[in-house]
């Protein structure tokens, strides 16, 4: 635990949820999900492959109904399946999600009711897209050419 504010302490659960208690008396709901938690393991070298990782924690960001959160790294990913959860990092200078050759980064689902999409957040971090090889045709709905960052 640490201290927040007088009365706030930070909790941080073996299953990597983070959490607020007040005055003594937890309200166990989660904060966010930490993408380095060591239950998604993401590392944020920028080498190695976060993609699991990545599509874990927001996957349990989706479900808990909290934002994800990106720390100080380069997270080398493939294509997030992503329900629209709010995303927050450090800065676009710290907080990096890069995409894989020939990948799009994030993916909007389209199965997820739109209203999950129009209340996420998108702050404090910066997408990379490898635009080495074009990935286009792996998402015929979205049309054009290119990777996305977002699509």
């Amino acid at each position: 635990m640490s201290a927040l504010a007088t009365g706030l302490v930070k909790n941080t659960t073996t299953t990597g949820v983070q959490s607020i208690a007040v005055a003594g008396v937890d309200f166990a709901s989660p904060i966010y999900i930490v993408v380095t938690d060591p239950t998604y393991g993401a590392i944020g070298n920028g080498v190695a492959d976060d993609s699991t990782a990545m599509q874990a924690a927001f996957d349990a960001a989706f479900t808990a109904g909290v934002p994800v959160f990106i720390p100080d790294g380069t997270f080398l990913t493939g294509v997030i399946n992503w329900k629209g959860q709010s995303i927050i990092g450090l800065g676009s200078a710290l907080s990096i999600i890069k995409g894989k050759a020939s990948q799009d980064v994030l993916h909007l689902d389209p199965t997820v009711a739109k209203t999950a999409h129009e209340y996420g957040c998108l702050q404090g971090f910066k997408i990379v897209v490898n635009d080495s090889v074009d990935a286009s045709g792996s998402f015929a709905q979205r049309g054009g050419k290119g990777n996305a960052g977002l699509a």
